[in-house]
């Protein structure tokens, strides 16, 4: 079997093998170039051009790279793509674009990279996106979009990408996501949407988003959650509502989370969490994170007694490693709670730990989620 062994600068005699760290890897970095070099060997597999000035890529400047798996044009000047500059890239997989100068994402921009699989395009000035701008990466699982200055998320952005299982908009300037724009990203497992400006959650904002496990909402301007908002993520095990202007928690919000595992509601306006918010959601246990180290929120303690009767019963734990920071200076530890009172509300049938003791003659208020059916155990 022939091995390919580096070739250093050393062993170079002509000026076309300077920057290649091996025949089939070829590297030409912090060398101030203005434009793709016409020298890439045929038989790259992968083209580093990291940290030079490149400002443009013209129509089929990669044509002859058909075995290429790696482009990577992060740090350049690139401020205009042309139609057709990635084709004959039909075997690359990875197209890293980070911190350049691209404003406009056009339509059928990326065609031909049918084997695509990650796409980073973070730290540019991306204010526009338009309809069909991924058409053609069928085989896209991760999409980095995070550091731009996107302010709208059209309806037909994400069409289709079928297979995409990350996506970040984290750090641009979107104020509002209309119903069903990620319906057909149906492999989604991550949506990170931290540090907009989104104020509302639309109804139907995550519907077909049936996969996804992991949402990042933190750092927004959210100040109300609507019952059934997050309906149908069954498997969501992660949601970060952390530092918005949240205020009130409704009934039945978390409704249908069955596989949640964490729940971030640190740094926000709250002062009070009604159990019916936390309706048929696991324990086992339960984590919350209600005072970050700022201690933003500032809470009635004495309303929180549910609360306090499942961290002593281990059903929920605090995450941060923070206890609820109470008003008025109480401490949580200190606060005295006779009666649990309703309790029981928030009991699932669904996917739960019981809780220690837990008997009916004990808590004679004890309401199941689903009255005709006993609690199921493991």
């Amino acid at each position: 079997m022939a091995i390919l062994l580096p070739t250093t600068d050393a062993d170079c005699t002509q000026p076309p093998c300077r920057g290649l760290s091996s025949h089939r890897h070829f590297t030409r970095k912090h060398k101030n170039l203005n434009e793709v070099p016409h020298d890439i060997p045929a038989d790259s597999l992968q083209v580093d051009l990291d940290e030079n000035a490149i400002t443009s890529l013209p129509a089929g400047v990669f044509s002859h790279l058909t075995q290429c798996t790696l482009l990577s044009l992060r740090h350049n000047k690139i401020s205009s793509i042309e139609d057709q500059a990635f084709r004959g890239l039909g075997s690359l997989v990875e197209l890293k674009l980070s911190v350049n100068k691209i404003s406009v994402l056009q339509a059928n921009m990326f065609t031909g990279l049918v084997n695509l699989t990650t796409l980073m395009l973070n730290l540019n000035n991306i204010s526009l996106v338009d309809e069909n701008a991924f058409r053609g990466l069928e085989s896209l699982q991760q999409l980095s979009l995070f550091d731009n200055r996107i302010s709208q998320v059209q309806p037909q952005m994400f069409l289709g990408l079928d297979n995409l299982m990350q996506l970040s908009l984290t750090n641009n300037q979107i104020s509002k996501i209309h119903s069903g724009v990620f319906a057909k990203l149906n492999s989604l497992r991550e949506l990170r949407l931290c540090c907009n400006m989104i104020s509302i959650l639309q109804s139907g904002m995550f519907s077909g988003l049936g996969d996804l496990m992991v949402v990042y909402l933190d750092r927004n301007e959210i100040s109300v959650l609507n019952a059934g908002i997050f309906a149908g993520l069954k498997i969501l095990n992660k949601l970060d509502l952390s530092k918005n202007k949240i205020t009130h928690v409704g009934e039945g919000t978390f409704d249908t989370l069955y596989s949640i595992k964490r729940i971030y509601l640190d740094g926000n306006q709250l002062t009070t969490l009604m159990p019916e918010a936390f309706l048929n959601l696991p324990r086992n246990p339960l984590g919350l994170a209600l005072s970050d180290p700022l201690e933003v929120n500032q809470w009635d303690c004495s309303s929180l007694c549910w609360l306090k009767y499942e961290e002593q019963h281990e059903t929920i734990k605090w995450l941060l490693g923070k206890q609820p920071k109470c008003a008025n200076g109480r401490d949580w530890n200190s606060i005295q709670c006779d009666n649990p009172g309703v309790f029981g509300l928030h009991i699932s049938v669904h996917s739960m730990r019981c809780l220690p003791d837990l008997e009916h003659e004990r808590l004679p208020s004890l309401l199941w989620s689903d009255t005709k059916t006993n609690p199921h155990c493991y």
